[in-house]
């Protein structure tokens, strides 16, 4: 019929269009219900053990800088004089660097390149 409006379904048989998907995450309002919230030694301890490992490596690269830097904390410490030692010991510390030759730096890639290789091989089978 002449007077009808122009088609504007699919065809039948066509597969209907899919509806757009939502931006950003779902909302689940439920997620509170499953789960009670993380008690304050949760929050603040429950990390994975390489978190612990990387503190550990933290505390002995700041150890030995502090070491290098002869910084005494005895009687008479003041951070000012403590910011000078530590400068004056990183000095030194890449002093010596250069003086071996960087062997040092050799040597520690050669102990820790394997190891970081082994590593990202080993996480690799679960990384997405």
């Amino acid at each position: 019929m002449a007077s009808d409006p122009p088609y504007i379904d699919e065809p039948p048989g066509s597969p209907p269009e899919k509806p757009p998907a939502p931006k950003g995450p779902i909302p689940d309002h439920r997620l509170a219900e499953r789960r009670p919230p993380l008690t304050f030694q949760q929050k603040m301890f429950d990390i994975p053990w390489f978190g612990w490992v990387e503190l550990l490596m933290a505390s002995l690269v700041v150890g030995v800088l502090l070491n290098l830097a002869q910084i005494d904390f005895g009687p008479g410490f003041t951070l000012g004089r403590a910011l000078g030692q530590l400068l004056q010991g990183v000095l030194r510390g890449m002093a010596w660097m250069v003086s071996t030759g960087w062997w040092p730096l050799l040597s520690g890639v050669l102990v820790v390149m394997p190891l970081w290789l082994l590593w990202r091989a080993i996480s690799a089978l679960w990384r997405k």
